[in-house]
């Protein structure tokens, strides 16, 4: 069964090419996947490595350690983390220290880490461009680069690798994207690990250290790498490298949903099919491997159709060079439209300044400028549905005067409509309700309807609107 899932094409959006994964100079870089791994770097199984962070916000502090974290489910090690360098206990060494202050996202490899810097403040490991990044693309780095840190080595240079590079393409890229030249770019992109110290067992184009390369940068016909999780591989041979969490069978009994649903999916170059359903059953359409950058207008009934319309279609062809024009575009016309009158649709960096999550599929809402709240409580699936409903929305173009006299009537308006024959609108919280509290509404939904004399539930449910619930009461048979 192991064997099957070598060749699975991974589901989600993924990193195009932009991550930096590059190791200081003069240090070994190590990374892997299925796996290339340098024995005398990794740490002891069961070791809990102390990390710090040494400057950087609290928000990409707490996504890098949510993130980390993933690797201890499988891997017997542990991490134990501190947001500044006065909070590790007196005597405590630290293994890995931590940086946002960088040009580029990089680390040293397993145990040198410790080795080189371990009595003193300097970074072992940066995260330079994360902030700027989509949630799932900070999600790829921060995965990639702890990799390192337990002494991984870079999936696209195992020597089992089932492609080969078109080398001057290559070499170009890695100039003009990296800032590498012909030297670098040969030893931590194109060459192969051969040392005797170096473990590979097959590989795994999945992985979460394959680097993201483009058809025209190889010989192959599709993209190669999906590196912004952990494949399944990268899971069952990281427990083997560190043993005593989990073993291998446990990891895929664990994930059998996720592997039947990585087998349902098609790839062609830049795009992959989707599978959806209506009123009418299964429908198909197809995306970018980025699914927020593009989506084909039109579902069809039939899989062959969809998968001939991808084929067809001018993004899903497009060269790399084409890719970044059209990236750019869009970057700009998302800086032109992403503001109206009092909102804004956030960017990615700024999205966790809202009280609001929103999950990855619906990664984009509407709020304050200042990030204070949105202004509907909802998550919107792409940037065009976002900034669509905002420029319909009236609360967007209203002036704070204006806002101040409608929230005046719209009290004295509340206060008007809350008794009706034999209930009552309550809000929470509110001094007088404190008696049923077992009722209390969630946060952003405060509208309840109790009976009349406030002593029970009428009925049930909440609401973020008082005029909807307003309507309810009127109709329900609990209130006539």
């Amino acid at each position: 069964m192991i064997r099957s899932l070598i060749g699975v094409p991974l589901l989600l959006a993924l990193l195009f090419s932009c991550v930096q994964k590059d190791s200081p100079e003069g240090s070994v870089e190590v990374s892997a996947a299925s796996l290339v791994v340098e024995s005398n770097k990794t740490w002891k199984a069961g070791k809990t490595l102390t990390i710090v962070f040494l400057d950087g916000e609290d928000w990409l502090k707490d996504e890098v350690i949510q993130i980390a974290n993933e690797w201890t489910v499988y891997a017997n090690i542990n991490f134990d983390f501190y947001k500044s360098y006065e909070l590790v206990p007196s005597g405590k060494s630290v293994q890995i220290k931590i940086s946002f202050i960088d040009e580029k996202n990089r680390s040293f490899v397993g145990k040198d880490s410790d080795r080189f810097f371990a009595a003193k403040k300097s970074p072992s490991m940066w995260f330079g461009t994360i902030a700027g990044q989509t949630g799932s693309q900070r999600k790829g780095t921060v995965l990639h680069e702890f990799g390192h840190a337990l002494g991984l080595r870079h999936e696209h240079q195992n020597s089992l690798r089932d492609f080969k590079f078109n080398l001057e393409a290559m070499k170009k890229y890695c100039l003009e994207k990296w800032g590498k030249d012909e030297k670098n770019c040969h030893a931590e992109v194109l060459d192969t690990f051969s040392s005797g110290k170096i473990i590979s067992v097959s590989y795994d184009p999945h992985s979460v250290m394959h680097y993201d390369l483009h058809p025209d940068l190889t010989d192959s016909e599709e993209k190669i790498g999906y590196g912004n999780q952990l494949s399944l591989l990268d899971k069952i041979e990281i427990a083997k490298v560190y043993p005593g969490r989990m073993t291998g069978e446990e990891i895929v009994v664990l994930h059998e949903d996720q592997i039947y649903q990585l087998e349902l999916v098609e790839h062609y170059k830049n795009c992959q099919i989707e599978v959806g359903s209506n009123s009418s059953g299964k429908t198909f359409n197809f995306v970018g491997l980025n699914k927020h950058e593009y989506r084909y207008a039109y579902s069809s009934r039939n899989r062959a159709d969809a998968i001939a319309n991808m084929r067809a279609d001018k993004y899903c062809n497009m060269s790399f060079e084409e890719l970044q024009v059209f990236r750019q575009d869009i970057k700009s016309k998302q800086d032109k439209e992403r503001s109206f009158g009092r909102c804004i649709v956030p960017k990615a960096s700024d999205a966790s300044k809202v009280p609001l999550n929103c999950k990855k599929e619906f990664p984009f809402m509407i709020a304050e400028k200042d990030f204070s709240k949105t202004i509907d409580h909802l998550c919107y699936p792409t940037f065009g549905s976002a900034v669509y409903s905002m420029k319909r929305s009236n609360y967007c173009s209203k002036s704070d005067q204006e806002l101040a006299d409608e929230v005046l009537l719209d009290a004295a308006e509340f206060r008007n409509s809350r008794s009706y024959k034999n209930c009552y609108l309550a809000k929470f919280p509110e001094t007088q309700m404190t008696g049923i509290v077992k009722y209390n509404c969630p946060s952003g939904f405060p509208y309840m309807i109790l009976t009349g004399d406030k002593s029970d539930r009428a009925v049930k449910g909440c609401s973020s609107r008082w005029k909807n619930k307003v309507k309810e009461m009127r109709s329900h048979p609990n209130c006539n």
